[in-house]
């Protein structure tokens, strides 16, 4: 998974921490969620613990961090009896009642459940936020992504790799298809009379059997003829394949247009047919160990050629 730069990425570099931030207290709610003990209802920190016997039928438990004691009785029923420090105000609203074990963890667990929900909704938002603050970085000439290898490319002293991609090179194919309409056999407007074997008299009168017709059916589509790696560097297009290299640089493309329910973006340069390209622009990345998918439209990196041909 490539490791985008947050070098002089400040606002990016802050959505991030603050996303890392609110996933740790998330992965701390899951952790106790997922846990087999019984953790304490009053402190929700502590963890359950046999401490001393008043009877046979009677014994006292203790939560190790807030000292908090229960009573056990029959049924296996405990009993709030003592909260040394009540911090949710669980011993004044529970100290009548006798839960299992299960019903007083379950207490603690629809705590728990009820805080990580605005921590997972407002880490859905950071991301967001984090995404499209990647790709106004990204359109405005700022962010580099890149997702193939690039050694094979030799650049200019002066250039370097912006973003690239695996893709596809479109054509306009036209295709011709043949339509054939099956010989219909002689009808009669009579009867048949069968004379011998092998031999039919027929009466009335009698059409012509239909002669087949053909017709042509002419239509164009854009058609995959070439697939290979197409980068974008701060002074040309690479298309590379093991078919064809094109290159493109900026100073001969007098157009660039996308076309998004064809997902293909087109680009015509001097005297020559428009090349046009379907790009895979779905990518999973890492930020500084935050893991996000981002997707671009074609619209994000036509604006991205744009942006390095208004600079030459």
């Amino acid at each position: 998974m490539p490791e985008v730069s947050l070098e002089q990425k400040e606002n990016l570099l802050a959505l991030v921490n603050k996303a890392q931030e609110i996933k740790k207290q998330i992965e701390s709610y899951g952790n106790v969620l997922d846990t087999d003990n019984n953790l304490c209802p009053v402190c929700r920190k502590g963890f359950l613990k046999e401490t001393k016997s008043e009877s046979f039928f009677s014994k006292i438990y203790t939560y190790q961090n807030c000292k908090a004691e229960f009573r056990k009785g029959i049924l296996n029923k405990f009993q709030l009896i003592k909260a040394y420090d009540d911090p949710y105000g669980v011993y004044q609203k529970f100290n009548q009642y006798k839960f299992t074990l299960s019903e007083w963890k379950a207490l603690t667990v629809d705590y728990y459940k009820k805080g990580v929900y605005p921590l997972n909704k407002k880490f859905e938002e950071i991301k967001d936020a984090i995404k499209k603050e990647i790709l106004q970085q990204f359109i405005n000439g700022n962010l580099k992504l890149n997702f193939i290898n690039t050694d094979k490319f030799v650049l200019q002293p002066d250039e370097f790799i912006y973003f690239n991609s695996v893709a596809t090179k479109l054509e306009f194919q036209k295709h011709k298809t043949v339509h054939k309409q099956a010989q219909t056999p002689r009808k009669y407007s009579g009867f048949s009379i069968r004379i011998a074997k092998g031999i039919t008299y027929y009466t009335g009168s009698s059409r012509s059997s239909q002669k087949p017709e053909t017709f042509v059916e002419e239509y164009t589509s854009l058609d995959e003829k070439d697939r290979g790696d197409f980068v974008i560097t701060n002074q040309k297009i690479f298309f590379s394949s093991p078919v064809k290299n094109i290159a493109i640089p900026f100073k001969k493309i007098t157009a660039i247009d996308f076309d998004e329910g064809e997902n293909a973006l087109s680009i015509t340069h001097q005297l020559k047919a428009p090349s046009i390209f379907r790009i895979s622009k779905t990518f999973n990345i890492n930020l500084n160990g935050l893991e996000l998918e981002i997707t671009l439209s074609n619209k994000d990196i036509a604006d991205v050629i744009k942006f390095f041909i208004e600079k030459e």
